[in-house]
């Protein structure tokens, strides 16, 4: 008889537990995937050079404008997360230990079979008729070899309605996201 008061009050209570709640847009917004890959094994030192170059699409939907203004913030904000680490950004690319160079890219711009193709991975977050997923692809290579050491990639969803302040601190979370798979010993 106790074991079948047991079961009751077990189906009873996992019952209760599968209670659906309908996803609304606003989580949406929030979601992000992230991934990337170490191409050969290094470690860095604190003070290791690195040179930044901004890599565009030939043809985009957006303002080109737009376009610049916001991979100027990007590069800022990668910028800001290398030096944290003990990186130091060198404006001559020639005198660079490392090239950082990043993308970014709306899906309909660039869609995930062609980041697949042409980078090497895919976060896969999934499309969303109301929202324009974005991403950002970064690959950071020796200087002196030219060899790709790591490559990482992050999707998103735009916010169109976010202020410039909501933005940032998007931008420096995401920014912070993918490097840190870079930061993170391997």
């Amino acid at each position: 008889m106790g074991t079948l008061k047991f079961l009751i009050v077990l189906m009873v209570f996992m019952l209760s537990a599968c209670v659906q709640v309908p996803v609304n847009s606003d989580s949406r917004m929030s979601n992000l995937a992230v991934t990337s890959v170490w191409d050969m094994s290094t470690k860095f030192t604190s003070g290791t050079s690195y040179s930044i170059s901004p890599q565009h699409l030939k043809s985009v939907a957006r303002e080109t404008g737009e376009i610049k203004n916001a991979y100027q913030r990007y590069a800022d904000g990668i910028k800001a997360n290398l030096n944290a680490h003990g990186f130091q950004e060198q404006t001559d690319a020639k005198l660079a230990q490392l090239h950082v160079r990043f993308m970014l890219a709306l899906s309909e711009d660039l869609d995930d079979q062609t980041i697949s193709e042409q980078f090497g991975i895919t976060p896969g977050l999934q499309d969303n008729q109301e929202f324009s997923k974005g991403s950002i692809l970064i690959s950071i290579t020796q200087a002196d070899t030219g060899q790709r050491v790591w490559h990482g990639a992050i999707q998103g969803f735009v916010q169109e309605d976010a202020t410039e302040q909501e933005r940032e601190q998007r931008r420096r979370y995401v920014l912070n996201m993918v490097l840190a798979q870079f930061h993170k010993p391997h």
